[in-house]
């Protein structure tokens, strides 16, 4: 290649095109990715948002417009059939593009994704260093095989992982994520992933890497060496958003926020002495008991108007089964204290583990039910590829029992567990119940009233609400992908029949 490639990253996110509910998270990752990039001096870069309605049908022509060298495709598990399908038609288009694949869904499943013929290579964990090589190989004309952080498929059909490649250690030292690529509009006036606060202008960051603790449930995708930007580059971060964007609202999309509790108290103190006057909200990422009253104080302080809480399960052995090691009376606690400060709690809370009994997913609805937590969400145990839990459960041959009972690996959706003890349709039940009891609750109802979270969004809260209660809600078009792949192959047997002479 003898000039600086043309680069199309995709955001395949799908949840758009197949589910009732949407909530729509920035492409920090592909922002990221772009922003250390063009620093290294490959700025011919357009971003494809899936998320984006309308950017999905426009896949071809944007392609054809770009005409691009390279293609990165990123996504999570639940977009694996958006990847397959993209990469599939960029290759049918121009068979010479290199296709790559990064992001959480290719670092947890690279076997499966390197498999597949379009994919050229699989960008495994961070993505900034590995990538620039790539491009950089591509200028010389040089091999893509033996870069560290990567895997690929070999001529007999196997599949090789590259040795890891070190993390960054130093966040402070990369440059801003392309915010410009981003959609700003777009994420201003649809619901984000801190959807209780509201259709608002706001921007996604991540300050943070990685997560030192090990729940059997969660991906490995950064390592566990916790990696951070300081407060001060946080705040510089932030700064820059408000003069070039006039953004003042921030969700963090970090593993694990405050797992250095000096760093917390420096930010919140720069925030206040600056005079910022910012909201910020943590729809994931924060571990609730390493917080402490004068924490949580600081943040509400500094404009903390949001977190999740991430129970699970308040049972003793159901923690230790997932090796997550809640420390439940001070979840307990700071729960309160937060509900005190103003602070909006949304709390996490899975039934349907492996082997769990009625009586433990009991103890789970009546955490939820009697907490001062502000709303509240259950889910169903889902093991993900590349999971302590999926590799113990396909050991056991009980993945194989879930996918002949139609159950969805690798989805949000699913209604019910079938790895616990506890009948599908008693889980059903009691879902149901534990929803309407908490949110009749009158103290819960007056406290999201108190606080106002929706800001013009009543209605659609309220309809998912009634639809959570009453177990309404379904994905549609789950055959999204195999639909259109048929539609296609009849137009084209048209084609080709109309074409051929009498």
């Amino acid at each position: 290649m003898d000039h600086s490639p043309k680069i199309l990253l995709i955001n395949t996110s799908t949840t758009m095109i197949k589910q009732f509910n949407y909530v729509y998270g920035y492409p920090v990752g592909l922002m990221s990715l772009a922003g250390y990039v063009r620093e290294q001096g490959f700025d011919d870069i357009t971003l494809l948002d899936f998320n984006v309605p309308g950017n999905f049908r426009r896949l071809e022509e944007v392609f054809r417009a770009v005409d691009p060298d390279v293609v990165g495709l990123c996504g999570l598990t639940v977009d694996r059939e958006g990847i397959e399908y993209t990469a599939e038609k960029v290759k049918q288009w121009n068979p010479g593009c290199v296709v790559l694949c990064g992001g959480p869904y290719a670092s947890a499943s690279y076997e499966r994704v390197a498999s597949l013929p379009s994919i050229d290579l699989v960008v495994v964990g961070e993505g900034e260093l590995t990538f620039t090589e790539i491009l950089q190989r591509c200028v010389r004309g040089e091999s893509l095989t033996g870069i560290r952080g990567t895997a690929h498929r070999l001529p007999d059909g196997s599949v090789k992982l590259e040795p890891a490649r070190a993390p960054i250690m130093d966040l402070d030292s990369l440059p801003f994520p392309a915010f410009d690529l981003a959609d700003i509009e777009f994420y201003s006036t649809h619901q984000s992933m801190a959807a209780p606060m509201g259709v608002r202008p706001y921007m996604a960051l991540f300050s943070s890497r990685a997560c030192p603790y090990r729940c059997t449930y969660c991906h490995d995708i950064f390592g566990k060496t916790f990696r951070a930007l300081s407060a001060e580059r946080m705040v510089e971060v932030i700064e820059h958003l408000i003069k070039e964007y006039g953004i003042r609202d921030f969700e963090f999309y970090d593993d694990i926020w405050n797992l250095d509790r000096d760093r917390v108290k420096r930010f919140c103190e720069l925030v206040i002495a600056k005079k910022l006057d910012i909201n910020y909200h943590f729809p994931n990422g924060v571990r609730t008991d390493r917080f402490t009253e004068e924490l949580l104080e600081l943040m509400a302080a500094s404009g903390c108007r949001y977190f999740a809480v991430a129970v699970e399960s308040p049972d003793k052995a159901i923690q230790k089964q997932i090796k997550k090691f809640n420390k439940m009376d001070v979840i307990r606690r700071n729960i309160a204290i937060a509900d005190r400060l103003g602070i909006f709690t949304m709390g996490y809370f899975m039934v349907g583990f492996p082997g769990e009994r009625y009586r433990q997913m009991l103890r789970t609805c009546w955490f939820m039910i009697s907490s001062r937590l502000t709303v509240c969400e259950m889910f169903s145990v889902t093991p993900f590829e590349g999971t302590e839990i999926y590799q113990d459960l396909e050991r056991e041959k009980e993945l194989d029992r879930a996918r002949n009972q139609n159950f969805v690996l690798g989805a949000y959706h699913n209604h019910v567990s079938l790895m616990s003890a506890v009948p599908a349709w008693l889980v059903d039940i009691t879902r149901k119940m534990t929803y309407l009891l908490t949110y009749t609750n009158p103290m819960r109802m007056w406290r999201i009233f108190v606080l106002k979270p929706y800001r013009g969004t009543w209605a659609r809260r309220a309809a998912g609400l009634m639809l959570r209660i009453f177990g309404c809600r379904r994905i549609r078009r789950e055959n999204f992908f195999q639909e259109l792949r048929q539609r296609e192959s009849a137009r084209r047997d048209q084609h080709e029949s109309v074409a051929q002479p009498a």
